[in-house]
């Protein structure tokens, strides 16, 4: 009888769809940035300014000053943003998204992210309605062109 418990688990995960395995090493997936995107847009709408929404960053200096040049707290969306494209540079995946931020600006942003060697993903940007164009990176990871500023259109 364990023998057959154990042919039939086999069976059933071995046929499972590979969607609903994510990988744990390379290049982020889509599935993985959006959820990352949706995990940091609850934390901006939770926090009640840079320091706290900045304290996981990566680059947390960038992050506080987009936080704060952009508005702080106030400019925070009221919103999720909006995914219209999704597209892939070296070892970082790109969601590009638009919206309506916290003060009724539009905004149209990169939200890049990548997989750190411990397997943890991270964006590299987190303040995603900062209207962020990303261009990608050089062999040692850092980042070729990555600006913020002005770009805001219609989403």
């Amino acid at each position: 009888m364990v023998g057959v418990l154990v042919a039939v688990v086999f069976i059933i995960t071995a046929t499972r769809p590979t969607s609903d395995r994510e990988p744990t090493t390379g290049l982020p997936t889509d599935a993985q940035a959006r959820s990352i995107l949706a995990r940091t847009y609850e934390h901006a709408t939770r926090t009640t300014d840079a320091l706290a929404f900045c304290a996981e960053s990566e680059v947390r200096a960038i992050c506080i000053n987009q936080y704060n040049r952009g508005g702080g707290r106030a400019s925070v969306p009221a919103q999720e943003p909006r995914i219209v494209g999704s597209w892939v540079t070296d070892e970082t995946r790109v969601l590009t998204v638009c919206g309506v931020d916290g003060q009724g600006e539009t905004y149209r942003s990169d939200f890049p992210v990548e997989r750190r060697t411990d397997g943890t993903i991270i964006p590299l940007l987190d303040v995603f309605w900062d209207s962020n164009t990303y261009s990608g990176n050089k062999p040692d990871g850092e980042p070729v062109q990555a600006s913020v500023g002005p770009r805001k259109s219609s989403c």
